[in-house]
């Protein structure tokens, strides 16, 4: 066998020498050969590289996703939800911005919780444009992320932030939403122009995701501890308010309960015998304040106002974000003096609730909870509890007046037997005296009574003490 070899090694020696082309050629083929076998152990170097630093880079995004998805774990507040994403949250993505911009459950407006670093995104304010063309509240409002890498695509595909000089180049938007809920939407924004890749896209969109998930644990939290409160406030009113069949002590309660609790003041008032509207009591949290809101009081004999009286006629509740609507009213009822305006002006309302004080279908008053601040403004969030409150205390005023009715009535009869009594003796004194039948001795006395223009009882006690001579 290795003589053939050899054999075929001589004949392709002579073979080459005698035709050197072919030598040529057979030597471009090795050498190809040789180019091609280093460029395929190029690329498989080359994708063992780029696996290891994909492997790395998601066991860093894994890494990354860990420590963000334990420290929201830790939260339980909603304030330590927002602080932990302004935080822990853009330092692990690396973001040099963040704006968390949050849908407000009453109104439906995106409203800016925190923003740290940078333009968050809004002209002026901490309320976004109602403009789905703007970033922000496309993304809230379709749940699906977007991104720019520098001015000019941001420019190009939102015409709402053209112009607008922000801080940031980079930008991505992503939506918070969790177990169906909109929660709004997260900006996070990077010092210098670039392309996110999917590792950083994706990273950025689960924490996102594990975000909405904190602030839906922490609104669902929120919300348990105000029922368990209010609860409790519930039973705390109903208590203090059948401790007493006063009814002047049930209205000061009734008012003290509402107003410090859920604004800042209250006042109460009823409906008399007429239909008229009179306020009956007010209560303060603020010494100061508190006067001024008594001295209102005691200036409005009669309420007029066709807000206020509107609930006690319809027995529909009302929520007045912004009390200048009421104060622009009751200018239209009628002019107001001076001092009455300055008190006005001084006490400073900015929101109040009115509520019918309703007991069965009957509509006794009204019970208006008034802020005198931003940090306490009343809105219909307060409604529910605050008609809960209202409907406790007018089924104790009406109880209250049942009671001062029934004593009125015990205290009548007493005076009505009193005043028999006295009558009786009298009378069987006259008989006694003038021997003259009880007839007789009643027809004196009530002739006494009516030449001195007196009532019979009076006579007859006259009579008694010696006053009168009969």
């Amino acid at each position: 066998m290795s003589t053939e070899n050899a054999s075929t090694s001589r004949r392709t020696d002579q073979h080459d020498v005698a035709d050197p082309a072919g030598q040529l050629e057979r030597l471009r083929r090795e050498q190809a050969r040789g180019t091609q076998v280093e460029r395929q152990r190029e690329q498989v170097l080359a994708a063992e590289t780029a696996a290891g630093r994909h492997s790395e880079q998601s066991h860093s995004a894994l890494s990354r996703l860990q420590r963000l998805t334990a420290a929201l774990a830790r939260t339980v507040t909603l304030d330590e939800v927002i602080e932990t994403m302004a935080t822990t949250v853009r330092d692990e993505l690396d973001a040099a911005m963040m704006a968390v911009w949050l849908v407000d459950e009453d109104e439906g407006a995106l409203r800016l919780a925190r923003q740290v670093g940078g333009d968050p995104m809004v002209a002026h304010g901490t309320t976004g444009p109602a403009d789905p063309r703007w970033p922000v509240a496309w993304v809230s409002r379709h749940h699906r992320p977007i991104a720019w890498r520098d001015a000019t695509e941001r420019d190009q595909r939102f015409r709402s932030l053209r112009g607008t000089d922000l801080t940031h180049e980079a930008h991505l938007v992503a939506p918070l939403a969790a177990e169906g809920d909109d929660l709004g939407a997260v900006v996070l924004g990077f010092e210098q122009s670039c392309d996110l890749d999917d590792e950083q896209h994706d990273l950025a969109c689960a924490t996102a995701r594990q975000c909405a998930r904190a602030l839906w644990r922490a609104r669902l939290h929120e919300r348990l501890r105000i029922e368990c409160e209010e609860a409790r406030f519930r039973a705390g009113v109903g208590e203090v308010l059948t401790a007493s069949l006063d009814l002047d002590e049930t209205l000061r309660r009734a008012a003290e309960m509402a107003g410090p609790s859920l604004g800042e003041g209250c006042v109460i008032a009823l409906l008399d015998e007429q239909g008229t509207l009179r306020p009956e009591v007010s209560a303060h949290r603020d010494p100061t304040t508190r006067a001024l809101l008594e001295q209102l009081v005691t200036h409005h004999q009669e309420i007029r106002n066709t807000y206020v009286t509107k609930v006690a006629e319809t027995g529909e509740p009302l929520v007045l974000s912004w009390i200048a609507d009421v104060l622009e009213d009751e200018d239209r009822a009628g002019p107001q003096d001076a001092e009455h305006r300055a008190v006005l002006d001084a006490f400073g309302a900015t929101s109040t609730i009115v509520v019918p004080l309703r007991a069965g279908d009957e509509v006794l008053g009204v019970l208006a909870v008034v802020a005198t601040s931003e940090e306490r403004r009343v809105d219909r969030r307060n409604l529910p509890l605050l008609q809960s409150i209202a409907t406790q205390a007018a089924v104790a005023i009406r109880n209250a007046r049942v009671h001062r009715e029934a004593c009125e009535l015990s205290e009548q009869l007493q005076r009505a037997l009193e005043s028999r009594l006295v009558i009786e003796r009298v009378k069987g004194l006259l008989a006694e005296r003038h021997g003259i039948d009880a007839d007789e001795a009643f027809q004196r006395l009530r002739r006494e009574a009516r030449s001195n223009h007196q009532r019979i009882h009076d006579a007859a006690r006259a009579v008694l003490e010696g006053r009168a001579d009969l």
